[in-house]
C-alpha cells in the first residue's frame, strides 16, 4: 500500500510540475527547427551564394571600367616614353590610365548565362525547401515517438494499481489464512514485474525528448522540463478514405521541391550547352582608354637663348668656312607637372572582332561536356521521378498496412480486456491462481502496447503520405 501511495504522490508532483512547463506542439517544434536548425542555416547559405552569382551575372552586360597608376625611376641609360630622347641619370616617370571594355555580342553566352544562373538560384532554394521538408518529417516521427512512449507509461502505470490492489487483497486474504503465502508472491513478482515495465517505459519517454531535442537544438538541460502538447486524434480514417497511389504520385510531381530541383536542372544543363556552343560564334567588343604621364627627363629651356655659330666644315675650292648657328640656353628645368598631364593626355577607342578558328579543340570539348551533362541531368530527372513513385507506392502501402494493423490490434484489444476482466472475477473468487491470472494481466498489457504502437505508427505513415499530398506536417 506504501508503495501505491508513493506511486500516485509521484503522479501528483509531476502533474504540478507539468504546470510551470512550456509546452511544444509539432507546429512549434518544425518552426523552430526551420529557425534554428543548423543544417538549414547551411542551405540557406549556399543558396544565398547562389542568388549572389545571378546578381553578379547581370551585371556582366556592363562595361568594364578600370583605372590605374604608376610611380617609379629608371637608372642608366633609357628611353624617355614621353620626349623619345636617351636619358642616362635617375630619371622620375608616372602613367595615368583609365580603361574601359564592353562586349557587344558572344554567340549569346552572357544572355544564357544569366539564365542559368538564374535556374541554378532558383534550384537552390528547392533544395532548401526539400531539406526543411525532410527535417519535418523526422521531427514529427520523434514527436509521435514521445506521444507513443507517453502512451505506454499510461499502461505501465495502469497495470502497476491493478497489480497493487491484488497485492493489498492477497496480503489480507493470506493474514486471515484463506490464501496460501505462495499465491501473495506470485502477485508480488508481478507487481515488481509492472514497476520494472514502468521504469523501462519512463526511460525510453526521456530518450525519445532527447532525441527531439537533439534535432531542435535546444540546448540540454533536464528533459522532465521539456514535454509536447498532445493533440486532440479523435477518430482515425479509414482506408476506404485513402486516394490511390496514382493521385498521390501526380500531386508529389506538382509539389514536391526535389522534384522541381531536377526539373530545373535539367534546364540548366539545356542552358549550359546554349552557353558552350556560343564559344563557336565571333565575338565583337568595343575598348576604349584615358591616359596621360610624367617624366623627370621632360625639361624646359630657363633664361634667354644664347646664339653662336659653329664651323661645321669648309666650302670646296676655297677658303670659306661653313657655319651653323647653335642657339643654347643658360639652364633648363623639368616642366612642371599638371603641364605634363596636360601635354601627354591621350585617347584611344577600337572596336575588336574575334573569330574562332581553332582553339585546341577547347570548344568542341566544351560542347561534349555539356551535351553529356545534359544526358545526365535528364537521367537524374528521370530517376527522380520514378525514386518518387517508389517512395508514395511504399508510403500507399505501409499506410494501408499500418491501419489494417491497428483495426485488428483495436478488435484484439476488445476481446483481451473481456477476458482479462473475466479472469480478475474468477481470480477474486479464488476459482484461477495467480499464475493464470499474471497470464491474463500480462496478455493485456501486450495487447495494449501493441495497439498504441499500431496506432502511432498509422498516424506517422499517414503523415507521409498526406505530405506528398502536399498538406501541412500537423497532427
Amino acid at each position: 500500500m506504501i508503495r501505491f501511495l508513493s506511486l500516485i504522490a509521484l503522479s501528483i508532483l509531476a502533474s504540478t510540475a507539468m504546470q510551470g512547463q512550456e509546452l511544444w506542439s509539432l507546429e512549434k517544434c518544425v518552426a523552430h527547427a526551420m529557425q534554428n536548425n543548423i543544417q538549414v542555416k547551411q542551405s540557406s547559405l549556399n543558396n544565398e551564394v547562389d542568388r549572389i552569382n545571378f546578381e553578379q551575372s547581370k551585371y556582366s552586360r556592363l562595361p568594364s571600367l578600370n583605372a590605374g597608376a604608376t610611380h617609379g625611376y629608371n637608372w642608366g641609360q633609357t628611353i624617355d616614353p614621353f620626349t623619345n630622347q636617351f636619358a642616362s641619370d635617375r630619371v622620375r616617370n608616372n602613367n595615368f590610365f583609365l580603361s574601359s571594355q564592353v562586349t557587344l555580342f558572344n554567340g549569346f553566352q552572357i544572355s544564357n548565362t544569366i539564365k542559368q544562373a538564374e535556374v541554378d538560384y532558383e534550384a537552390g532554394k528547392l533544395d532548401v525547401s526539400e531539406l526543411k521538408n525532410n527535417i519535418a518529417l523526422s521531427i514529427a516521427q520523434s514527436y509521435l515517438n514521445i506521444l507513443f512512449n507517453a502512451e505506454l507509461i499510461r499502461v505501465a502505470e495502469s497495470q502497476v494499481s491493478v497489480s497493487q490492489l491484488q497485492v493489498d487483497r492477497m496480503q489480507k486474504m493470506v493474514d486471515v489464512g484463506q490464501m496460501a503465502i505462495g499465491s501473495l508472491y506470485d502477485i508480488q513478482s508481478q507487481l515488481a514485474a509492472d514497476e520494472l515495465q514502468l521504469t523501462t517505459n519512463q526511460n525510453n519517454l526521456d530518450i525519445a525528448k532527447v532525441n527531439l531535442m537533439t534535432l531542435l537544438q535546444l540546448s540540454f538541460t533536464d528533459v522532465q522540463t521539456f514535454n509536447v502538447v498532445v493533440p486532440e486524434l479523435g477518430e482515425l480514417d479509414g482506408a476506404s478514405t485513402l486516394e490511390s497511389i496514382e493521385t498521390h504520385y501526380s500531386s508529389a510531381l506538382t509539389l514536391l521541391p526535389q522534384v522541381k530541383a531536377a526539373e530545373s536542372r535539367m534546364s540548366s544543363s539545356d542552358i549550359n550547352l546554349q552557353v558552350a556552343k556560343g564559344g563557336r560564334m565571333p565575338s565583337i567588343s568595343m575598348n576604349g582608354s584615358l591616359g596621360t604621364g610624367y617624366s623627370g627627363n621632360n625639361v624646359v629651356p630657363v633664361g634667354d637663348p644664347i646664339l653662336s655659330f659653329d664651323v661645321i666644315g669648309v666650302v670646296e675650292g676655297s677658303d670659306l668656312n661653313v657655319i651653323a648657328p647653335d642657339i643654347d640656353f643658360p639652364g633648363f628645368d623639368t616642366k612642371d607637372f599638371g603641364t605634363q598631364l596636360d601635354d601627354n593626355f591621350n585617347q584611344s577607342l577600337s572596336l575588336n572582332l574575334n573569330i574562332p578558328i581553332f582553339n585546341g579543340l577547347q570548344i568542341s570539348s566544351n560542347v561534349q561536356r555539356a551535351k553529356v551533362q545534359r544526358d545526365i541531368a535528364n537521367l537524374n530527372y528521370e530517376s527522380m521521378k520514378n525514386q518518387v513513385y517508389q517512395d508514395v507506392q511504399l508510403a500507399h502501402t505501409n499506410t494501408v498496412a499500418a491501419l489494417r494493423q491497428y483495426q485488428s490490434a483495436e478488435k484484439a484489444l476488445t476481446s483481451m480486456q473481456q477476458n482479462f476482466t473475466n479472469a480478475e472475477k474468477r481470480f477474486e473468487q479464488s476459482m484461477i491462481n495467480a499464475v493464470d491470472f499474471n497470464d491474463a494481466k500480462n496478455r493485456l498489457t501486450n495487447t495494449e502496447s501493441s495497439m498504441i504502437r499500431a496506432k502511432y505508427e498509422y498516424l506517422f505513415r499517414k503523415t507521409i503520405l498526406d505530405f506528398y499530398k502536399g498538406k501541412p506536417i500537423k497532427l
